[in-house]
């Protein structure tokens, strides 16, 4: 799609096509961004990912009479009982698939903010922490059920502002959300169901008329990508507040992050810039965790994304070095087996995929020390599986 040409277009197409019309459609998506795929239709998604189209009505048309994601939870390590859990939608293989094309060919080509550093192949945690190294004071402000607040209206400007037509920017929005399942989720999120004035107005297509809004779900694959685009425009403000108080600014998904490298910037200024934050996350739609907000000052530990950034690097906390090596030293004096029942992991699978997990977080921040874990791992006497190899699995997820 990429390669798509006019021309090759005009040669190839039917007797009767209405050609002009989709060239202009074409150069308009390609106008805004020419890495765009052209895309015309419902239909034409379904060819370009060989998912059937009845499948692909089904889920814009949302009927209710069928779901079409998997949905499972969680822990959360917030003591609150009500939102101690958080919950995770997987999508149906067909729909996986067009999620992902669409996340590959389109979302993945739209500009995002550069204070963003989640879900993008040339950033990550590490790189964020490196904007707040020599932190004097650090403030962090999370965004309360950040997924769950962006809904399918908000989608659709996302890709009417790429230059697809308004029906299949509507189709898209229906199929990179889903609406909350009440029995599991009402409670949890405040964008369940929502009611649309509907009095007046003629559909065209009447399967499309639900009044049901959808929003993103944890879980899909184009989630990360469209919450990073919706917060474009917070993402600008907060940086406009970050220059008035002299500070960074990061945002890693849900993790707002500011720093001051003056000793003197003092508590008085940080709650106004707090404040401040606080009235545009609220008038972009978007409701602050007041448990998760935290400011530190001089004497007290700097940590972002979990790195220590009071001096010339980000470095690993103590803390989670201790946790890492407590659970290797059990695997290695008990068993894999034993420490996982004994820490309540769901399985020995589970264990393992979680220390690989702080193995290879630790990699990006102290090599020498991951290293050291990773032969500790392979020493334990873990069921079937042999020697992990550690660069082959962060290749195999660049592929």
């Amino acid at each position: 799609m990429s390669n798509w040409q006019s021309q090759l277009f005009k040669q190839d197409a039917p007797p009767g096509a209405p050609v002009s019309a989709a060239i202009a459609i074409a150069s308009e998506i390609r106008s805004t961004n020419p890495f765009l795929p052209p895309l015309f239709t419902l239909a034409h998604l379904a060819h370009e990912t060989g998912v059937p189209y009845k499948f692909l009505r089904s889920v814009v048309a949302r009927t209710g009479a069928t779901e079409h994601y998997t949905v499972f939870k969680i822990k959360k390590r917030s003591q609150n009982a009500i939102k101690q859990y958080r919950w995770i939608a997987a999508p149906h293989p067909f729909l996986l698939r067009v999620q992902r094309w669409i996340n590959d060919n389109i979302l993945k080509k739209l500009p995002v903010n550069e204070a963003a550093f989640a879900y993008l192949e040339d950033r990550s945690a590490y790189k964020a922490a490196i904007v707040h190294k020599n932190a004097k004071w650090l403030m962090k402000v999370d965004i309360e059920n950040f997924f769950e607040t962006v809904l399918e209206t908000r989608i659709y400007k996302i890709f009417l502002d790429a230059g697809y037509q308004p029906l299949l920017s509507f189709e898209l929005s229906r199929i990179c959300t889903r609406i909350a399942n009440p029995e599991l989720e009402r409670a949890y999120s405040i964008n369940g169901f929502a009611k649309v004035k509907t009095k007046g107005t003629k559909y065209v297509i009447e399967a499309y008329a639900s009044s049901a809004l959808g929003h993103l779900p944890q879980g899909a694959p184009t989630s990360p990508m469209l919450a990073n685009l919706i917060a474009k425009d917070i993402d600008e403000k907060i940086a406009e507040l970050a220059d008035r108080f002299d500070l960074r600014y990061t945002r890693y998904s849900d993790d707002i992050v500011l720093s001051s490298k003056s000793n003197d910037f003092g508590k008085a200024n940080a709650a106004k810039a707090i404040g401040q934050l606080y009235a545009i996350l609220r008038r972009a739609g978007f409701q602050p965790n007041m448990e998760k907000t935290k400011v530190s000052g001089p004497g007290s530990k700097m940590i972002a994304l979990g790195l220590l950034v009071d001096g010339n690097k980000p470095r690993l906390t103590s803390e989670f070095k201790d946790k890492l090596k407590m659970h290797l030293y059990f695997c290695r004096t008990r068993s894999p087996q034993a420490h996982a029942v004994a820490r309540k992991f769901d399985s020995v699978i589970g264990l393992k995929n979680h220390l690989l997990g702080l193995i290879s977080y630790a990699r990006m921040v102290d090599s020498s020390f991951a290293d050291e874990c990773l032969a500790q791992m392979n020493s334990c006497h873990w069921p079937i599986t042999g020697p992990i190899d550690l660069s082959l699995i962060l290749e195999s997820l660049k592929a």
